[in-house]
């Protein structure tokens, strides 16, 4: 099960790379966020924990897998039996613009879960790429 989507955001990828990173205030500019905390470090690094409290989902436990500033960084959550992926990718578009591409992978038994919320997961993906543009432009999502 795989879910991405994207956004062009009229402001420079250093500017959105400060607020994509900045983690624990998602829950501000995001309704699909209730709470966000970093565990047992103070930014986001390789094996860094952040526990994420999200509406009609299970709280989780990701651990950062990869980070590569200022264009994107991922995590992981895996069980016996399966993983989810959490992908944050930006890329320059010129004039002082970013494309911010976000997904989500699930494989084994967490494609299983991904199937029965598959409709809630496209939509939290895509609400999250559209509050980080109204986030980063200046606008109330």
């Amino acid at each position: 099960m795989h879910h991405t989507d994207s956004v062009l955001i009229a402001a420079p990828v250093e500017a959105v790379w400060a607020v994509l990173v900045d983690v624990t205030r998602w829950p501000e500019w995001t309704p699909t966020m209730t709470e966000v905390r970093l565990l047992d470090a103070d930014a986001l690094r390789p094996g860094a924990r952040v526990r994420i409290v999200q509406p009609r989902l299970p709280t989780v436990t990701w651990t950062v897998d990869a980070v590569d500033a200022p264009w994107s960084f991922s995590w992981v959550v895996a069980a016996p039996g399966g993983r989810s992926r959490a992908t944050h990718e930006l890329a320059d578009a010129g004039e002082g613009r970013t494309r911010v591409r976000l997904g989500v992978e699930q494989t084994g038994i967490a494609a299983v879960f991904g199937a029965l919320t598959r409709s809630l997961t496209r939509r939290y993906v895509r609400l999250e790429a559209e509050s980080l543009r109204s986030r980063c432009e200046g606008r109330t999502p």
